[in-house]
């Protein structure tokens, strides 16, 4: 992953209520963000930022429309194994226990088209473990789509993210990459390529950017 790139990946198992979502993105921004919707009121958010201390604080959030998400405590999840600040990017490795429904929104793990947005900070640090920290304008945002079909795994794990190599993962991943939003990236959406990896296959988009507006 490029020192700038900011990425998602999915693992949906076959079984159970688990979703499972690994967010990197560049610690220099403050932090990063993908909520499952298509648009920020009523979308399920998760917000990662530096804990001060090496690891990254995940934040569950609501979105209400053009303002700060709120924290929503009623999500059930873990920072898993794999999580951190290394070499400027901050990635998080997420269970959700309870992602596939919540107040205002579902998640569609049979479909072939789920819609999410994504967005990045604006280089405001933050580095605190509090999961209801206050957060800012950020840089940019936009929107991607997974197949989460493609997404689904037959493979009981704790931790899908947790390979021997870089871009593997036990089971069916299906992730949305990009490099970090600047001023020439347009349109909005792109066709997916499809590359063939060990233990899977990767969908991978191009997250492209809208600026200047609040998440």
């Amino acid at each position: 992953m490029a020192s700038q790139s900011y990425g998602v990946k999915v693992n949906i198992p076959s079984s159970g209520n688990d979703v499972f979502l690994q967010l990197s993105g560049p610690a220099k921004a403050g932090w990063v963000g993908t909520g499952i919707g298509t648009q920020m009121k009523g979308a399920l958010i998760f917000v990662i930022y530096s804990d001060g201390n090496g690891n990254v604080t995940v934040s569950p959030r609501l979105g209400l429309g053009e303002f700060e998400p709120e924290f929503e405590s009623s999500i059930d999840y873990t920072l898993l194994e794999g999580s951190g600040v290394e070499n400027g990017i901050m990635t998080a490795n997420i269970r959700c226990g309870n992602c596939r429904k919540w107040n205002g929104g579902s998640l569609d793990v049979t479909t072939t088209s789920q819609n999410f947005i994504w967005s990045i900070g604006n280089n405001e640090q933050v580095a605190t473990t509090k999961p209801d920290a206050e957060i800012h304008q950020h840089k940019a945002f936009g929107f991607y789509a997974l197949n989460l079909k493609d997404a689904t795994s037959t493979n009981a794990t704790s931790n899908p993210f947790l390979t021997s190599g870089t871009s593997t993962s036990t089971g069916n991943t299906s992730s949305a990459t990009g490099s970090e939003p600047g001023v020439s990236i347009a349109p909005p959406r792109t066709k997916a390529d499809k590359v063939l990896i060990a233990h899977g296959m990767i969908l991978s988009f191009t997250a492209f950017a809208f600026h200047h507006f609040y998440l």
